[in-house]
């Protein structure tokens, strides 16, 4: 089980601006969705807030998820590492959102592959997202 209630990770010199509890969950892979804008299938770029604001009612994950992948990397399937063209996946934990400087520009974490291990990485809500990037989502 993991607790989406907890407080995540919060890396040094962040702070949490917004933490979206979620209860308990068990994960699943099976009831794990990727969402994506039509205009990145179709190979542009969306503003990250703005494929966020299309994800409104779904049920997202928040950091905790993430922690718990990357604490637990076996539970995290081969398939998510690319997409379907091949290219790394950045998968986004949206329902908790950091200030990572001194401006409080707003961001949230994700999750990706590189040289043979699961790393986290950060993307700014206003920054551009791309066909490799996906909002994790679990099924109802």
């Amino acid at each position: 089980l993991i607790d989406c209630d907890v407080t995540p990770y919060i890396p040094n010199g962040w702070k949490i601006k917004n933490h979206r509890k979620g209860g308990e969950i068990e994960f699943d892979p099976s009831q794990v969705q990727f969402y994506q804008s039509d205009r990145q299938r179709s190979g542009g770029s969306v503003v990250l807030k703005v494929l966020i604001a299309e994800t409104n009612g779904k049920r997202r994950g928040n950091a905790c998820i993430l922690d718990h992948l990357l604490a637990n990397t076996n539970l995290i399937p081969e398939a998510w590492k690319t997409n379907e063209n091949g290219s790394t996946r950045f998968i986004y934990f949206v329902d908790t959102e950091y200030s990572s400087d001194e401006d409080g520009d707003v961001c949230v974490r994700c999750l990706y592959w590189s040289d043979g291990q699961w790393f986290w990485s950060y993307s700014y809500l206003n920054y551009d997202v791309d066909a490799q990037d996906v909002v994790f989502i679990l099924a109802s």
